[in-house]
């Protein structure tokens, strides 16, 4: 049974009582796969709409909607939801807009009228540390932290946070230290770009990703994946 930090909302608890083991798709935009969203398997819990980018002051959809029009893909979402199974929006910065160089509270407001509006049951932030500068590394994980509590404390009781790792455990290491308790769950995946997967042991020992688990935190907590583009 997953255990859970007394700050967690009891409709999250009873969630993660009924849900003790998750199966949770990663669903990107890009690759134009709108039929898969209308036969989801059984065995599926969360989906992961990746990508929306962050902005200045909000999020792109650019990615999500490239082939699939914005109206369908909320459509998309209601039936997904229908069949009992969480629709979560997955964000990331890249080069142009980071964390650390937009304004947090206009940026989280907006976060706020994008969950009202499509009706996604989260947010999954996604940490893209490759961009940074060596002397941009301290603003980058006092930004996320700031980010992730902040949405805590203005986000709805019955909307999820989850966290996904970066490849630099040293950024995975600070940011679950000190927001793990604001976070329903922390997502491990590792990138299989080559089609070529390895026993998923064997990647997690890598010291990337040992690291993310060796401090203390509760492993109920931690979902491990591989990601496969095809």
């Amino acid at each position: 049974m997953i255990s859970l930090d007394d700050e967690i909302s009891n409709w999250r608890r009873e969630y993660f009582q009924k849900n003790n083991k998750f199966i949770i798709l990663q669903w990107v935009g890009y690759v134009n796969s709108n039929d898969f969203l209308k036969n989801i398997p059984t065995e599926i819990n969360v989906i992961n709409m990746a990508y929306a980018t962050i902005t200045k002051t909000g999020l792109s959809f650019d990615s999500l909607t490239r082939f699939i029009p914005e109206n369908t893909l909320k459509t998309n979402i209601k039936t997904i939801q229908k069949q009992n199974v969480k629709v979560i929006l997955s964000i990331t910065d890249h080069q142009d807009h980071t964390w650390f160089n937009m304004d947090p509270i206009i940026f989280i407001s907006n976060i706020l009228d994008v969950l009202d509006e499509w009706g996604f049951d989260g947010i999954d932030i996604q940490c893209n540390s490759e961009i940074i500068g060596p002397n941009e590394e301290n603003k980058y994980e006092i930004a996320l932290e700031s980010l992730i509590t902040n949405l805590r404390k203005y986000i709805k009781n019955d909307k999820l946070i989850t966290f996904t790792t970066s490849n630099s455990a040293k950024y995975n290491k600070y940011i679950i230290k000190n927001t793990s308790k604001y976070i329903d769950w922390i997502n491990i995946i590792i990138d299989d770009n080559n089609n070529n997967i390895q026993p998923l042991i064997d990647n997690i020992l890598d010291n990337r990703y040992s690291l993310n688990v060796n401090n203390g935190k509760n492993i109920a907590k931690y979902v491990w994946g591989i990601k496969n583009v095809i």
